[in-house]
């Protein structure tokens, strides 16, 4: 749905997508974040690991290394949240917290990467 959401924008806009390496490198995450992920990947950390750089700028780098760091520690933290359930409440829910905070970290910062594209296509 997304990626016909993209190709959409790509044909209103025409020739200014693929004259700004910022909004090819906004499209490629927002593609990134569309890639259904591996059995052992559970929050989409490959798709991140191999995002081509090329034409990004420093803030879209930051958000894409933001995003690699969120979709590794996740698991981890997934795995304390389980560990911690068997042991005190308090272990329970500072590893839940955590964890929780995490997956909404990762969730806002996904969802805003349609946003920020739609607001790059936007003619000036």
């Amino acid at each position: 749905m997304r990626a016909l959401l993209v190709a959409a924008i790509a044909a209103v806009t025409g020739c200014a997508q693929t004259d700004s390496p910022q909004i090819a490198c906004q499209q490629r995450l927002v593609a990134a974040r569309e890639v259904a992920p591996a059995a052992d990947d559970k929050f989409g950390y490959q798709p991140y690991a191999k995002f081509d750089r090329s034409g990004c700028s420093g803030q879209q780098l930051e958000k894409v290394d933001r995003l690699l760091t969120l979709t590794k520690t996740l698991p981890g933290l997934l795995d304390a949240n389980e560990r911690a359930a068997s042991q005190s409440e308090k272990a329970h829910m500072t590893a839940f917290q955590r964890m929780n905070d995490a997956l909404i970290e990762l969730n806002d910062l996904q969802t805003a990467t349609q946003a920020d594209l739609d607001r790059m296509a936007q003619p000036k």
